[in-house]
């Protein structure tokens, strides 16, 4: 550890229990700290590799904390990595299978759902104003924490277990640390209908009318054309597809669940979804049974203006696009390409121990001992820099170049004439 790091603490006054600033900082200087690494270890272990990085980029939505840009290897388009950075002060507080699934967002930095509408709108909108280009690629969306996950926590027909998950062998950020969701595994199905609920609530809140014997009322008026062309999908196979001509019970292909469209599907799995909670279980032929003996009244549409208040079908509309998916299909698949760019980097070490990371990797670098005092002196002032940086309201980003050039200006460890001569050793 480097000399200074040995002193006597600053303050040696009583402890007191912190607020207000004290209780977000941690969290800024986490995203600086893994912000400095992750740039000083990309530098050292390729040394041909072009990239640059935004930080707290408005346009990345919930995935703003660090935004990692490298050009493709046509020369066609870039590569765009978006982290979120969260950290975790009781490292026992482990994330748990609810948190995960939560709509409550904003209590909650874990909820997918609060994630999956930010990629929907980063996705749609490549034009000037957005953070893609046309011939841009989301690469990979990370939540990186020094929080694990609570393995055994159950959520319905969902249990999170360590072999719902693989290693990603190909992520070139966090190489054999980053984790994903499988492309098929049991219960992912509840996983499905979580995210699909941030967009459309048509299915649930359907189901909820069934249980509680009531008439379905949609409430119709979005101020969103592609989310109208949606809903306007799920009403007309609510009506068609689930429903019976008869309007008083269900359609014997929705009861036996064959070759359902899939709006239908996301109808079916929602009032599933509902049953197996109430009884504990999710036997087929129980549910066929419920949904043959249950009377249903015919759903009704009224305009949202006629209503009190927003449509409940979508809380969440400052977050769309143009290019919100205007059909189930395309929404069944931006979710699963959203599961497969979905990747967790856990267990991460705290602000001291990432540090000191990145002073090993600075040492290795310069070619000096760990101990040495440049060292401590070079990541201060790397550190002051892209504080600088990180805290005015619009930026540049930062490229390779721009750091190549900082190590050339004050790199030097032999002299610290980049700090001046009163660094210089005896």
């Amino acid at each position: 550890m480097p000399p200074f790091a040995r002193e006597q603490p600053f303050a040696t006054g009583r402890m007191f229990d912190g607020g207000g600033h004290r209780e977000l900082k941690h969290g800024v200087d986490y995203q600086l700290t893994q912000t400095i690494h992750l740039l000083l270890r990309a530098m050292r272990t390729d040394a041909n590799r072009s990239f640059e990085i935004a930080s707290d980029i408005g346009a990345g939505g919930k995935f703003d904390d660090i935004a990692w840009v490298e050009p493709k290897a046509d020369g066609e388009g870039r590569l765009i990595s978006l982290i979120q950075v969260k950290h975790v002060q009781k490292c026992s507080k482990k994330i748990c299978l609810n948190r995960l699934l939560s709509h409550e967002v904003s209590k909650n930095p874990f909820s997918l759902p609060k994630y999956f509408l930010p990629y929907l709108r980063i996705k749609g909108n490549k034009s000037s104003d957005g953070l893609l280009e046309p011939k841009d690629t989301i690469q990979s969306l990370i939540i990186l924490t020094n929080s694990d996950f609570a393995y055994g926590n159950q959520c319905g027909a969902l249990e999170l277990r360590e072999d719902v998950l693989e290693a990603v062998e190909d992520e070139m950020l966090f190489p054999n640390s980053t984790i994903r969701f499988k492309s098929d595994f049991d219960g992912k199905f509840e996983l499905a209908l979580r995210l699909r609920r941030g967009v459309v609530g048509m299915p649930l809140e359907f189901s909820h009318c069934v249980r509680d014997g009531k008439r379905f009322i949609h409430k119709m008026g979005s101020s969103d054309p592609a989310l109208n062309e949606l809903e306007a999908e799920y009403w007309r196979v609510l009506t068609t597809e689930v429903i019976s001509k008869h309007g008083n019970k269900f359609t014997a292909e929705f009861i036996l669940g064959d070759a359902l469209s899939r709006a239908a599907r996301h109808f079916r799995d929602e009032l599933h979804s509902m049953c197996a909670e109430s009884d504990g279980g999710y036997n087929e032929d129980l549910f066929r049974k419920y949904l043959s003996s249950r009377p249903i009244q015919y759903p009704q549409r009224k305009r949202a203006s006629a209503m009190r208040g927003a449509p409940a079908t979508h809380a969440n509309l400052d977050a769309i696009q143009p290019s919100f998916p205007k059909s189930a299909e395309e929404l069944d698949s931006d979710l699963e390409d959203f599961l497969k760019k979905l990747k967790f980097v856990l267990n991460q070490p705290d602000n001291d121990d990432t540090m000191q990371s990145s002073y090993k990797e600075l040492s290795e670098r310069f070619d000096v001992d760990n101990e040495h005092p440049f060292i401590e002196i070079f990541y201060a002032f790397l550190r002051f820099k892209i504080d600088c940086w990180m805290n005015h309201k619009s930026a540049n980003f930062v490229k390779k170049a721009d750091l190549e050039r900082f190590f050339v200006n004050y790199g030097d460890p032999l002299s610290f004439s980049g700090f001046g001569s009163r660094f210089h050793e005896d």
